[in-house]
């Protein structure tokens, strides 16, 4: 609910504990988050997280070419995906959507149980490896297909930014 007046001493206080908790390791915080997912953090994170990656590759998101992407497999209409590239540069945002026919309210949309063996289409010339933003874990194509499980892009976190590794 965003109607009511910001506190912004406790959003520094929590953003100043979500960088300690980084440093301590990103699995445990992401866990931690999730698991407390009410009290605006994961929010938090995923606006600080995004911002820096957009620092550190500012060219990418200003300049860089849109590229819608595709995904198949049964789930497929349960994804928006992008790629934004420019020079050898590349990221990739991954959201989930229409969740309630996925998962039960209160659940994330994470692992092979939710997305089985669909899987995002990536376009000649992309990168084999990726680094997701949020959660620090890489991923790599694999398959006959050009393209990223959506099992291990959602693996630990409910959206996914990808930045080619």
């Amino acid at each position: 609910d965003n109607r009511r007046p910001v506190d912004f001493n406790s959003r520094r206080e929590y953003l100043d504990e979500l960088v300690r908790q980084e440093d301590q390791g990103r699995q445990s915080l992401v866990e931690q988050i999730l698991g407390s997912w009410r009290d605006g953090r994961v929010k938090l994170y995923v606006t600080c997280k995004a911002l820096d990656a957009r620092n550190a590759r500012r060219l990418v998101f200003q300049e860089g070419r849109y590229i819608p992407l595709q995904v198949v497999g049964r789930r497929q209409g349960h994804v928006l995906a992008l790629a934004r590239q420019r020079e050898g540069a590349w990221v990739l945002a991954v959201v989930p959507r229409l969740l309630t026919g996925l998962v039960s309210s209160g659940t994330f949309p994470l692992g092979t149980e939710v997305w089985g063996e669909d899987r995002l289409l990536l376009p000649r010339g992309a990168p084999e490896g990726w680094l997701n933003v949020f959660t620090g874990q890489r991923a790599e194509m694999s398959g006959n297909e050009k393209g990223l499980p959506l099992s291990d892009i959602f693996s630990m976190f409910p959206v996914a930014l990808l930045a080619s590794a």
